[in-house]
């Protein structure tokens, strides 16, 4: 009887050799880590963290995220006619309740140079809050120094001014983040509600803009040149200049983790991606209505734009609509009377006499 062989021959190794080294080239764009590396992973961990610290506090809270001004109507946070809804002041009642930390507010993928941790967060007697005559910030319900963006007021003795500062005065802001406007048509959405196609809280974008009307509109990146600026501004926008294209993005394409309010995140190399999606109930035939939804657009929610041609204010100081759905005020309809996805910074422009936000004012660096 012939032996068994001991082993394969050299001219077998190297075939095997070869085949498994064709085999992980074809693996390997499966295999490889999306642009960013580990900065884009640990940012889409610090995104979840971040809602599901706003889920937490939903669970506590009658399934709804946090409302600063109405969970500091006694004034014992900040004084009356302050800018409580800020973006800051919703992100630091989540800290102050011990859900999330300061540190995980800022991307490790952070390009401005405004924005960076908060190292002095007060968890108790913030010493920016209301003096109500038993120590400051006894009974305050969150640390008002902490600021959403650089455009936000400074606080000043228990007091948010209203309005955003001139881009000459932005100081350090202390998040990467943009979160969903809850005013108005969203408000319903500020809340559980599980909706896997619902963008909560995500990288900041840049402006776009919609070419073309209703069934043929598209959006494109707003062309605003390349001198690059790291100021927030609330006027005339930045698009192709705008900090945000070198967070995850080449400077020339946007790219961004995106939380959900089904408590998923998303790595999206697309301002629209195929998980954001809206029915826009106007547009004919009925097979057009299911669209992409770009999430730095407020797309008219019927025809993605008014059926004069035109688009409602993107940006700068706009009234928040009274009640639900599109504002039945005369006049161009601004993107707070739309409900589709839509990601901002903003700051707290009017409040009404009963502390209420009546006006905001959208900001993009």
């Amino acid at each position: 009887m012939r032996a068994a062989r001991a082993g394969l021959t050299l001219l077998e190794l190297l075939v095997v050799t070869v085949v498994l080294a064709l085999v992980g080239l074809m693996l390997m764009p499966l295999l490889a880590p999306r642009r960013g590396g580990a900065r884009h992973i640990k940012d889409g961990t610090q995104v979840r963290a971040v809602h599901q610290s706003m889920v937490l506090f939903a669970n506590n809270s009658r399934d709804v995220y946090p409302v600063p001004s109405e969970m500091d109507a006694a004034n014992t946070t900040l004084s009356d006619g302050s800018a409580k809804d800020d973006l800051g002041n919703v992100l630091s009642v989540l800290i102050y309740d011990g859900y999330v930390v300061p540190e995980l507010m800022v991307s490790p993928a952070e390009q401005s140079t405004l924005i960076d941790v908060q190292s002095s967060y007060a968890l108790s007697d913030p010493p920016a809050a209301v003096n109500t005559g038993s120590g400051a910030g006894k009974h305050a319900r969150w640390d008002p120094a902490f600021r959403g963006s650089p455009a936000e007021q400074v606080v000043q003795g228990g007091t948010k001014p209203l309005g955003a500062l001139a881009p000459e005065a932005n100081v350090t802001a202390h998040t990467s983040y943009a979160m969903m406007p809850f005013f108005a048509a969203r408000r319903e959405a500020w809340g559980l509600n599980w909706r896997l196609d619902q963008a909560v809280i995500g990288n900041r974008g840049p402006m776009y803009e919609v070419v073309g009307r209703e069934d043929k509109a598209k959006t494109r990146l707003l062309d605003t040149g390349s001198q690059q600026s790291t100021a927030f501004v609330s006027v005339g926008g930045k698009g192709t200049n705008s900090t945000t294209l070198g967070i995850h993005g080449n400077r020339k394409t946007w790219e961004g983790n995106i939380g959900f309010n089904d408590n998923h995140v998303e790595f999206v190399t697309e301002a629209d991606p195929p998980m954001s999606v809206w029915t826009f109930s106007g547009l004919t035939p009925a097979s057009a209505r299911e669209r992409r939804d770009n999430l730095f657009v407020a797309e008219d929610d019927a025809t993605v734009t008014k059926r004069d041609g035109t688009m409602h204010a993107q940006i700068g100081t706009m009234q928040v609509p009274e009640g639900w759905g599109p504002a039945a005020a005369e006049g161009e309809v601004n993107a707070l009377g739309m409900s589709n996805n839509w990601l901002r910074t903003w700051t707290v422009s009017a409040v009404s006499e009963r502390g209420k936000t009546t006006a905001i004012t959208v900001v993009v660096d």
